[in-house]
C-alpha cells in the first residue's frame, strides 16, 4: 500500500501545516541535533523549522498525532479505515495499481487499471479548485461513493471504509520451487512466513525464488528475522553505523532454508530500505542470484521517537520525531545508501499488463469462491478469457506464480553464482570525533579522485571511506596493520583458512609446510575449542585470538570434530609459514599458485627459480593460479610481469594522487615472452594479482580462466594519523584497458576448497601423518602413486577429494590440472 500511505502522509502534512513558531519545535530540533546520524552545525536549532529541515535528509521530519496513528497502522500488519487499493495519481484521477485481498475494493470487484475520478463527488485531481484533499481513508463503517472509469465505461461504486489484515507474504510451491513474495516488512511478516512454510519439507524443494519487487521496507527486525531463515547461524546480516559506534546484527535461530541450493531474488527500483537490507544481505551471505533492476538506494535507518510522555520533547504540535539515526551495510559489507543494490542479471520483470476482462467473468463472485488460486485454476481462467487475466482478478495472491513464470521464461540464461563466504563484519568505534578532522584532511590530500568539502561534510568518516573504497580506520599502529594485511590469507602462522558453515567454524584450507599441516589438521575439520576454551561465534575474534597466542609463542591446542571422531591436535607456534608459491608440473605444463602474490623477496626468488626450472625441463606453457590472491607488492608484480612481455609493450598505466601518470613500458625483451600463459582468477582476486591478470590478458598467446575479478586495480598505502589510529588510502590506480574488472575468456567455477566434501573422507584415511611425511607437497610427481596405495574403499571417492583431505592446499594444483586438462589442450588466442 505504498502509494496510498505516501499520499496519506502528504495529506497529513497539508492538514497539520508547518509548526507555527520555532518555540513549538525547539525541543524536537534539539533532540535531532543531538542524535542525528551525522553532526549538524551548532546553533541551528534556533532556525525556523523550514530552514532547519534543509540540513536534514528527506527521511527526518516531525509527526503530528494523526501522522503517528498512520505510522502505527502502516506497520501493524493491518489496515484500519481504508479502501484497500494502491494507486498512481494521474491528471485523470487515481489509477488503481494494486488491490489488497480481503479489502473493500477487492470484495466489491475493483480491478487494476480502474480510474477513480471522484470520491463523494469531490474530484481526485489534486489539488482541486477548492484546495481540498481527497483521501482513500476514513472512519471504519462509513461509506463513500466512488466514480470509476473502466475503459470506455463509467459507473458508481459505493464502498465502506473497513479494517482488514494486510498480508505481506505469499508462498507457493511450483515444480519443486518455493516461490516467496514479500511485499513489505510489517509487524508479523516473519511469523506469517513461518506459518506458510511450516508444512513444506526441505527435501521437497530444489530451488527458491524470493520476490521483493516493490517491497517498500518496514521494520528492520522483521527483515533480519526472515534473513535468518536463509543465512547460516552467526553470519553477519547487517551492520548499523551510528554516529559514535557500529552495531553488527547476526543470524540467529534454526533457519529451515539454509541449505545451499539455486536461489533467485527478484528486485526492482521500488525495492526500498528494509527490502534492500534483505536482498543485499542474501546476496552477500548466500549463493543467491539477484535479477531485475537496481534498487532505490535508501541505506539509512530511522527511529520514531514519541514525545507525548517523554522528557526530551512534549510540544503541543509535535507528537513524535522520525529521525535518521544510522546508515547500514547490508550483509556487513555492502554499501546501499544512494547507490542501491545492483542485480547480477538485469531484466525487465514488470507485472502483467492491464487488460480487459470479459464481461462473462463475475470477478467479485470468483474472488469469493476461489480464495487461494492454484496454478491449475490460473491456467484455466486464462484459457477461458483468451489472455492473461489472473493477476487482474486475484492481484497479490497471484504474485508467486508470476515470480515463477518470470524465472521460467529466462531459465536458459540463468546463472548459479559460486559462493565465496565473506568475512563476518563486527566493527566497534575505532576513533573519536576529535580524530575525524585529521582523517578527513588526510583523505583530501591523498585520495585519487574528486572529493569536495560538501561530500565530506554530509557523511560520517566511516561511510565516506566505504563509499570511496578506502580501508577503514584501525585502532592499531600502522606497522601492525601492514603485517596483518600481508598475512590475511591464513589465520596467522598456523596455516589455516577458516570459514563458517551453518554456524560452525570449519577449516576451509590447510597451508602446506605450516604448523597446522604438521599437526594433522585437515580441510573440513570442525573447530570445537581452542586451548580448552569454547570458540567465539565471530570468525574475526577467533583469528585475533590465534594471533595473540602465536605472537606469545604459546602452542595452540585445537579440539576438532572429524566425521564421528573428536580429536585434539597441538599446533607449534614456532613453525613459520614459508611464503613461497606452490609449484607443480603436469606433462609439458607448469603450474604456480600463491595467495600472497609478490609479497616477499623469498617468494619472488622462488617464483623465478620455478620458472627457470620449468624452462630447463622444456616447459613453454605456464598456469598462474591467483584465486583468492588479495595482497601483493606492485613493484615486484611489474618486475615479474615484464618477463612475459616484449620490449616496447605497455604493461599498465598508474595514476597517482598528485596527478602524475606513470606508464610501465618494457625496456627489454622478457625471458618468457614466447610462452603460453594461463591465469586462473576468481571474485576474490584483487590488487597486484588483478593488475597482473589484466595485463596478461592483453598480450598474445594468453587466456584468463575462472570468474570475474573483484575490480580493485589500485595500490594502497597505510597512513599513521596518531600512535593508535591508522588509515589505508588508495595511493595509485592502475588502468589496463577500459574494463574496471578482469573478465575471463573461459568462465569456470573452480572453488579453492571442497571442505564440505572432504570433511567425512578425511576421517576415513588411515595413517594420515605417514602420508604427509612421505610427500610434503613440494613435488607432485608421485602423488598419484601415493593415492594408489590407499585402500580400495577410499579409492571409490574422487581423487580430488582424497588429495585435498590428505595434502590440504598442497593438492591445489594437482586438482586444478585435472580440471584444466580439456582447456590446456585446446587453442590459446594469439590476438591482442
Amino acid at each position: 500500500m505504498r502509494h496510498a500511505i505516501a499520499a496519506s502522509f502528504i495529506a497529513f502534512c497539508c492538514l497539520c501545516g508547518s509548526p507555527r513558531t520555532s518555540a513549538d519545535t525547539l525541543a524536537a530540533k534539539k533532540y535531532i541535533v543531538e542524535n542525528y546520524v551525522t553532526p549538524l552545525p551548532k546553533g541551528i536549532e534556533t532556525l525556523p523549522w523550514d530552514e532547519f529541515a534543509k540540513y536534514l535528509d528527506p527521511y527526518t521530519y516531525i509527526f503530528s498525532p494523526e501522522q503517528v496513528r498512520n505510522w502505527d497502522q502502516r506497520f501493524s500488519g493491518g489496515a484500519d479505515g481504508e479502501l484497500g487499493f494502491d494507486y498512481d495519481w494521474r491528471r485523470r484521477g487515481w489509477v488503481i495499481k494494486d488491490i489488497t485481498p480481503n479489502s473493500p475494493a477487492y470484495d466489491m470487484g475493483l480491478l487494476p487499471g480502474d480510474v477513480v475520478t471522484s470520491v463523494d463527488g469531490i474530484s481526485t485531481v489534486w489539488p482541486n479548485e477548492y484546495g481540498r484533499y481527497v483521501s482513500a481513508s476514513g472512519e471504519p463503517g462509513t461509506w463513500v461513493m466512488l466514480d470509476v472509469r473502466r475503459g470506455d465505461t463509467c459507473f458508481q461504486q459505493p464502498m465502506p471504509f473497513a479494517a482488514f489484515p494486510t498480508q505481506t507474504v505469499y508462498v507457493s510451491v511450483i515444480n519443486r520451487t518455493m516461490c516467496v513474495v514479500v511485499l513489505g516488512f510489517n509487524s508479523g511478516t516473519y511469523d506469517r512466513f513461518v506459518e506458510l512454510t511450516r508444512h513444506i519439507q526441505d527435501e521437497d524443494i530444489d530451488t527458491i525464488i524470493l520476490d521483493l519487487r516493490d517491497n517498500g521496507g518496514g521494520v528492520v527486525s522483521e527483515a533480519t528475522d526472515l534473513m535468518s531463515e536463509f543465512i547460516p547461524d552467526g553470519d553477519t546480516l547487517l551492520v548499523e553505523q551510528y554516529r559514535q559506534r557500529s552495531n553488527a546484527i547476526h543470524s540467529h535461530g534454526n533457519g529451515r532454508w539454509r541449505r545451499m541450493r539455486p536461489t533467485y531474488v527478484l528486485l526492482s527500483d521500488e525495492t526500498v530500505s528494509a527490502g534492500e537490507i534483505f536482498v543485499g544481505g542474501i546476496s552477500v551471505r548466500t549463493n543467491a542470484v539477484l535479477i531485475g533492476s537496481t534498487t532505490y538506494g535508501k541505506g539509512r535507518i530511522q527511529r520514531l521517537v514519541r514525545g507525548l510522555h517523554a522528557t526530551s520533547f512534549a510540544d503541543s504540535v509535535v507528537a513524535a520525531v522520525k529521525i535518521t539515526v544510522a546508515r547500514y551495510l547490508a550483509g556487513g559489507t555492502m554499501t546501499v545508501d544512494s547507490i542501491g543494490v545492483t542485480p547480477h542479471m538485469l531484466a525487465d520483470l514488470s507485472l502483467p499488463p492491464i487488460v480487459g476482462i470479459p464481461p462473462t467473468i463475475d470477478v467479485p463472485a470468483l474472488r469469493l469462491r476461489v480464495t487461494n488460486p492454484t496454478r491449475a485454476t490460473i491456467d484455466s481462467i486464462n484459457r477461458v478469457a483468451g489472455k492473461d487475466v489472473a493477476y487482474m482478478i486475484w492481484c497479490q495472491r497471484v504474485r508467486p506464480f508470476e515470480a515463477y513464470r518470470a524465472i521460467d521464461t529466462m531459465r536458459s540464461r540463468l546463472i548459479v553464482k559460486p559462493f565465496t563466504p565473506s568475512p563476518n563484519y563486527a566493527e566497534s568505534s575505532m576513533y573519536t570525533r576529535a580524530d575525524e578532522p585529521e582523517i578527513v584532511r588526510a583523505l583530501h590530500e591523498r585520495y585519487t579522485g574528486v572529493m569536495d568539502a560538501s561530500f565530506a561534510r554530509d557523511m560520517s568518516v566511516h561511510s565516506m571511506m566505504k563509499r570511496l573504497r578506502q580501508l577503514p580506520p584501525a585502532a592499531v599502529p600502522a606497522s601492525d596493520v601492514i603485517e596483518a594485511d600481508a598475512r590475511r590469507p591464513v589465520a596467522c602462522d598456523l596455516g589455516l583458512v577458516l570459514t563458517t558453515v551453518s554456524g560452525a567454524i570449519i577449516v576451509a584450507r590447510v597451508h602446506p609446510r605450516s604448523s597446522a599441516y604438521y599437526a594433522g589438521v585437515c580441510a573440513g575439520d570442525r573447530l570445537l575449542a581452542m586451548n580448552r576454551k569454547p570458540l567465539d561465534k565471530e570468525l574475526e575474534n577467533i583469528q585475533v585470538r590465534i594471533i595473540q597466542l602465536v605472537r606469545d609463542r604459546q602452542p595452540v591446542v585445537l579440539t576438532v570434530r572429524r566425521g564421528q571422531r573428536e580429536l585434539t591436535v597441538t599446533c607449534d607456534a614456532n613453525v613459520r609459514i614459508v611464503a613461497v608459491p606452490l609449484t607443480y608440473q603436469a606433462g609439458s605444463v607448469g603450474y604456480i599458485a600463491t595467495d600472497r602474490f609478490c609479497t616477499s623477496d623469498a617468494g619472488d626468488y622462488q617464483m623465478r627459480r620455478s620458472l627457470n626450472a620449468f624452462r630447463d625441463r622444456g616447459v613453454r606453457t605456464v598456469v598462474f593460479d591467483l584465486r583468492g590472491s588479495q595482497v601483493g607488492d606492485f613493484t615486484r608484480m611489474l618486475t615479474l610481469l615484464a618477463t612475459f612481455h616484449r620490449m616496447g609493450d605497455t604493461m599498465a598505466v598508474a595514476r597517482f594522487n598528485d596527478g602524475a601518470t606513470d606508464h610501465a613500458i618494457i625496456t627489454r625483451h622478457g625471458d618468457y615472452r614466447e610462452w603460453a600463459v594461463y591465469v586462473v582468477v576468481d571474485s576474490a582476486t584483487k590488487g597486484a594479482a588483478e593488475v597482473f591478470a589484466a595485463s596478461i590478458k592483453r598480450r598474445g598467446n594468453s587466456m584468463i580462466i575462472g570468474q570475474t575479478t573483484a575490480g580493485e586495480l589500485a595500490q594502497r598505502r597505510m597512513l599513521e594519523i596518531s600512535p593508535q589510529i591508522s588509515i589505508g588510502y588508495i595511493w595509485s590506480r592502475f588502468h589496463v584497458g577500459s574494463d574496471a574488472r578482469v573478465q575471463p575468456d573461459v568462465t569456470m567455477h573452480l572453488p579453492l576448497s571442497q571442505h564440505l566434501l572432504v570433511q567425512n573422507v578425511s576421517s576415513l584415511v588411515p595413517e594420515m601423518m605417514n602420508l604427509r611425511n612421505a610427500d610434503l607437497c613440494s613435488d607432485h610427481v608421485c602423488l598419484d602413486a601415493q593415492l594408489d596405495k590407499l585402500p580400495a574403499d577410499l579409492l571409490a571417492h574422487p581423487r580430488s577429494v582424497l588429495a585435498e583431505a590428505i595434502y590440504g592446499d598442497g593438492a591445489r594444483l594437482y586438482n586444478l590440472s585435472k580440471a584444466l586438462a580439456p582447456i590446456i589442450g585446446g587453442t590459446v588466442s594469439t590476438g591482442r
